[in-house]
Formats: C-alpha cells, structure tokens, sequence
C-alpha cells in the first residue's frame, strides 16, 4: 500500500469534509434541525470544539482512503458509491443508537442527517479517489529550488 497516496487521501478527505460539511450545514440542514428537533433542545453546544471535529473528519478520511486503496477503488464513482454505503450504515447505526437512547433527535431530523451525511462523504470518496489515482500518476521533480510536477 502506498503511504503517499494514503496521506494525500486523508489531507484532501479531512479539508472536503470540512468544507463540504459547512455549506451543506449552513444553507440546507440548520434550517431544517432548528424546526424538527427533539425533545432535549438545550444538550447542543453553542459552538463546535474544533480539535474533536478535526479528528473525527481525519479518522473518517483515513479510513475511507485505507478502504479504497485495499479494495483497489479506480473511479470516481466508484468511490462515492462506496463511501455512501460506508456512510449510511456508520451514521445510521450511531443516530439509530442515539434516537433509541435520548430525546435529543426527531425521527424527520434523524433521517435528514444520516441522507446530508450519505451525500457529503460520497463527495468526499470521489474527492479522496481522484487525489490518490493523482497521487499515483505524478511524479514529482525538484530541480534547482523549483518544483514540477510530470503527469504519466
């Protein structure tokens, strides 16, 4: 296994989760949470603590670029399709277990979060599949303090 395209796939997966996550968060999902919460609305931190949410980002990514890389994932599409199914059944066993056990999600609110997740890791698994197949054709070339990249 290459260690240069699991790194490359874990950076790029960790950035594309973050931004993806804040546009789908800001324009489609808060609106809709804000209306269709749970009972428990006061257990939501008023702000996200950004070192736990970096690691969990970073340890998805990981995993998705380990499992792409031991199942030999090419495409693209190949990529979102199976980091969806990764997606789906981790965020639905989690929200599956929280619903079961607080008052904190509605049933609209669970279903709405586990489909935004879905959506945004198979972006991502696109993303991770593009930069490593990259990773994999690039060489790079350091002459006299310039940098250049050859394509294969």
């Amino acid at each position: 296994m290459n260690a240069q395209k699991l790194i490359a796939g874990t950076i790029v997966g960790t950035l594309l989760f973050f931004l993806i996550n804040i546009i789908v968060n800001a324009f489609f999902l808060s609106d809709f949470l804000s209306t269709h919460q749970g009972l428990s609305t006061a257990s939501f931190r008023s702000e996200e603590l950004l070192p736990f949410s970096i690691a969990s980002k970073l340890m998805l990514s990981f995993l998705l670029t380990y499992l792409f890389l031991y199942a030999k994932v090419k495409t693209i599409i190949g990529g979102m399709i199976l980091s969806s199914i990764i997606a789906f059944f981790i965020k639905s066993s989690i929200y599956f277990q929280v619903y079961a056990t607080t008052t904190i999600l509605s049933k609209s609110g669970l279903m709405a979060e586990v489909m935004c997740y879905t959506f945004i890791t198979a972006i991502v698994g696109g993303g991770i599949v593009m930069i490593a197949d990259f990773a994999e054709n690039a060489e790079v070339f350091i002459e006299n303090e310039s940098t250049e990249i050859r394509l294969n």
